[in-house]
């Protein structure tokens, strides 16, 4: 959220326990521009993703889950601010 974004965008991953996350943020042509991971608790989780150095376009984002390696992806639309 917000999708389009003209600056960040906030991810909500759901959690069943405690578990490890990867996630990065890919330009079109599969370059990683981001890449990070984090500690989830059970319930939502909130990752936040500032694209304000990115130029206007589509990104996609992808999720991991380090348990099971459920891998989630979705797209981001930058636009101009």
């Amino acid at each position: 959220f917000p999708n389009p974004t003209k600056s960040a965008v906030e991810l909500i991953y759901h959690s069943e326990c405690c578990d490890r996350l990867a996630y990065r943020v890919l330009d079109m042509q599969g370059r990683t521009l981001i890449q990070n991971e984090q500690s989830t608790t059970k319930g939502d989780n909130r990752i936040h993703l500032d694209l304000t150095r990115f130029s206007a376009g589509v990104y996609l984002v992808e999720v991991i889950n380090l348990a099971n390696q459920q891998r989630t992806m979705g797209r981001v639309v930058k636009i101009d601010q």
